[in-house]
């Protein structure tokens, strides 16, 4: 018997994987959340130049957009101009807008970063703002920490509301009723605040500011 029958039955069916690998690869790569590829449950959803984002991320992957939106997921790694996160989770994120409900952030960097009943290991921006949650280490020029913990800040200007600091490095404190700070650098001190070391003085503060700020840019 030929085997011309079997050859041309395994050419269309070599044909046939590959078309269907080809039309994979393509709607894999279509979507801009590339972090939800591969998932079957639940998928990305897409809008204009909005990304939201329910599942999570391969490991490895970035996710970019405008604006992004994770809600019940995560990601490894976001770039965006607006990112807000919600009972979710992100490795790294950089946005010029950082806003966590309920979630979670391991390093974020961006102009504004807000954070409400959630945490970030270690944060950068020009203002953050921290309630009901924790703070690993900070460096901005306005940190805000209300009813929450935090490991160092450094900072031009602090307030803090009933919160908790380890290290505070800062030109300028504000501190209501129920704060406690265990090492503190800084040239002015507005309202109460209860310490263990207390250097108010400017060659001190100076000296803390760069040794910090040093050890937190190292650790980007």
């Amino acid at each position: 018997m030929s085997d011309e029958p079997n050859r041309d039955q395994t050419d269309k069916a070599n044909e046939q994987v590959s078309r269907t690998a080809a039309n994979d690869e393509s709607a894999a790569g279509s979507s801009p959340l590339s972090a939800a590829r591969g998932l079957s449950r639940p998928k990305a959803t897409t809008s204009g130049d909005r990304t939201r984002a329910r599942a999570s991320a391969p490991q490895g992957t970035v996710t970019r957009g405008d604006v992004v939106e994770i809600n019940q997921g995560g990601a490894e790694q976001v770039e965006a101009r607006k990112l807000t996160v919600s009972q979710g989770g992100i490795g790294q994120a950089q946005a010029d807008a950082i806003t966590v409900r309920q979630g979670g952030i391991g390093r974020a960097r961006g102009g504004t970063i807000d954070v409400s009943q959630g945490g970030v290991g270690l944060a950068r921006g020009e203002r953050i703002s921290v309630q009901f949650g924790g703070l690993g280490a900070g460096l901005a020029r306005d940190v805000r920490l209300s009813q929450g913990v935090a490991g160092t800040i450094v900072a031009n200007e602090v307030h803090l509301e009933q919160a908790g600091v380890r290290t505070l490095v800062a030109r300028t404190v504000h501190a209501d009723r129920g704060t406690g700070v265990v090492f503190l650098f800084a040239q002015r001190v507005e309202g109460s605040v209860r310490t263990l070391f207390d250097w108010r003085a400017g060659l001190a503060f100076g000296a803390a500011f760069g040794l910090i700020a040093g050890l937190v840019r190292r650790r980007r």
